[in-house]
């Protein structure tokens, strides 16, 4: 009886992982099998015995998301003309083409 209980304990703690550990990576780059962190979770649930080992082996091919470049500072200035608010790298005005100087 209490073989059962791991055996269910391994299964559900197994299936928690794979959700976890397939949201990190790029399933987009793989050419065949799913193609999605959901369809890995949905193979491991209804076919544990197949696809968790074969989750284990395609996970090493499959890389990590990139983590997003970051765009600089994200400061914002006001426009004097029309008061709408701008990044501090702008030049123009998107909202009235005010042309910012360098010093301001």
């Amino acid at each position: 009886m209490a073989v059962g209980y791991v055996l269910i304990a391994i299964y559900f703690i197994s299936v928690v992982w794979v959700a976890l550990d397939a949201r990190k990576r790029d399933w987009s780059q793989r050419k065949r099998g799913a193609k999605t962190a959901a369809g890995q979770v949905i193979g491991v649930v209804l076919l544990w015995v197949v696809f968790f080992p074969a989750y284990l082996i395609q996970r090493r091919r499959v890389p990590l998301f990139a983590p997003k470049a970051s765009a600089g500072p994200t400061g914002t200035k006001s426009c004097p003309d029309c008061a709408e608010t701008v990044i501090d790298r702008a030049l123009v005005c998107k909202h009235c083409g005010f042309r910012f100087d360098a010093a301001t």
